[in-house]
């Protein structure tokens, strides 16, 4: 979900975590969190590149910071967990914005809604997240080769005291039947609104954005909208999800 477009202005920089900004001429502020990449950044240890920038910039519009967790670690490991913290809050007092969400997918789509409290965010759009890294939560063997580097001690967990007074969505892919596991408990999570897509897998948000959707998606919850009110979307409620098919052979595309 990379896009060549400017590239941002490293603000902290280390094995472990970067994080990027990219001016904005709005009161808009998205928080980015990373995924694990793509499978070829992934074989050959590079870090996962910026992911959805042309779709939260706007051209300039917004304000984007970019919190890469180069560890893989669910935003846990030692050289991660507090100093992104401490660079993205500092940066948004700098910023002052008057609007803050948080995105991502996969590991990204979990650390949005983990934190969205935490950074004050109006709104948190996640993108078949994880529920838990935790196996004994929710068994998931597709993150099995990147567990050593996660704390577990931090609980890598949402949890209801995660969730503040702002709109949280996780959105699955309507076909994604591994994420069913993690889709099924972010239903007992007060507060977030779990949506499923009208087909699609893990990495659902590239087929939005081959169809030219995606933006307007994301722009929707930035801008307070209800995106399953909007029938292009084709979203709707994850409220059956025994009905979504156990898929052994989905492509694992991004974490």
């Amino acid at each position: 979900m990379s896009d060549s477009l400017p590239s941002a202005r490293i603000l902290f920089a280390s094995d472990a975590l970067e994080i990027g900004y990219l001016p904005g001429s709005s009161g808009q502020l998205v928080v980015v969190f990373s995924s694990i990449g793509e499978s070829h950044e992934i074989a050959r240890g590079l870090p996962a590149r910026n992911e959805f920038i042309g779709s939260v910039s706007a051209s300039g519009r917004r304000h984007v910071l970019f919190v890469k967790d180069n560890m893989r670690s669910w935003f846990t490991h030692q050289g991660v967990r507090d100093l992104w913290q401490a660079v993205a809050l500092s940066s948004i007092r700098l910023i002052r914005p008057s609007h803050v969400t948080t995105l991502g997918l996969s590991m990204g789509g979990y650390a949005a809604i983990r934190f969205a409290r935490l950074l004050g965010a109006e709104a948190a759009l996640a993108f078949s997240p994880q529920f838990s890294v935790e196996q004994s939560v929710v068994r998931d063997k597709r993150w099995h080769r990147f567990l050593h580097q996660v704390d577990m001690a931090r609980e890598p967990t949402v949890s209801p005291e995660d969730i503040g007074g702002g709109r949280y969505f996780a959105l699955f892919g309507g076909d994604a039947g591994r994420d069913r596991k993690h889709a099924e408990r972010f239903l007992k999570i007060p507060g977030v609104r779990v949506l499923r897509t009208e087909g699609g897998y893990h990495n659902f948000p590239r087929q939005l954005k081959a169809q030219g959707l995606l933006d307007r998606l994301i722009a929707a919850v930035i801008d307070g909208g209800d995106p399953s009110a909007q029938p292009e979307f084709k979203l709707s409620a994850y409220d059956s999800p025994a009905s979504v098919p156990a898929d052994p052979a989905e492509a694992e595309q991004h974490g």
